[in-house]
């Protein structure tokens, strides 16, 4: 058996800033989308040392708006967090894992 964690992902800055300035915990988000990719990478090469496969989920302000509405959601940790793991599992079950 293989240990996925998915992560949400912030392609651009524009993509991270937009989803900082709807967050309802701004205070935790870098300051910057290179903080944030600096942090995120290392968090990534300490997962795979331990047997863990980073799976990154790209994050579209839209798409997860309209999930956030759907399901009566706020911008936050742990919305982000669910969010990024409902699209790594389509994913997984997607491929046939």
């Amino acid at each position: 058996m293989h240990d996925f964690a998915a992560v949400p992902w912030y392609l651009t800055e524009q993509i991270y800033e937009t989803f900082r300035q709807s967050a309802v915990d701004q205070a935790d988000f870098f300051t910057s989308h290179a903080e944030w990719l600096e942090a995120a990478l290392d968090h990534e090469r300490q997962a795979e040392h331990y047997g863990v496969t980073i799976l990154r989920v790209r994050m579209d302000p839209e798409s997860f708006a309209k999930w956030c509405t759907e399901q009566s959601r706020v911008n936050d940790a742990a919305s982000r967090s669910e969010f990024a793991e409902l699209r790594a599992a389509r994913m997984i079950n997607w491929l046939g894992g």
